[in-house]
């Protein structure tokens, strides 16, 4: 079964029903050295802003204009690592998530797995 995540952009969405990602056959050493059937490969960044930029984000406010502070991101995927295929696969963001906050990226996270595939 292949599930692509929460990705809503218009030139993703035929990857909806064409699931197709592969990472080809260069992991398939772990399968070799471990025994495991699949990976799961989870990535993620934090860019927070400064005080100084929290600040500047106000002033340009005032003046009409819009500029982005942070941004939270987390992306996971499960690798068969026979083939190499990609089985699952999800994004998740957030301009308002403090990674220094356990509750913030617990909430994240839960985001992130509303598209596994496997039990809950």
């Amino acid at each position: 079964m292949f599930i692509y995540g929460r990705g809503e952009q218009a030139a993703w969405a035929h990857k909806k029903n064409e699931f197709d990602y592969t990472v080809g056959p260069g992991l398939a050493f772990l399968r070799e050295q471990t025994g495991a059937d699949a990976a799961l490969i989870v990535l993620g960044s934090d860019f927070i802003s400064s005080s100084g930029r929290r600040a500047a984000f106000i002033a340009g406010l005032a003046l009409g204009i819009v500029m982005p502070l942070g941004q939270a991101f987390m992306t996971a995927g499960v690798v068969d690592l026979k083939t190499g295929d990609v089985q699952w696969m999800s994004f998740d963001s957030s301009s308002s998530m403090d990674s220094r906050k356990p509750a913030d990226i617990d909430g994240l996270m839960r985001a992130l797995y509303q598209t596994w595939p496997g039990s809950r």
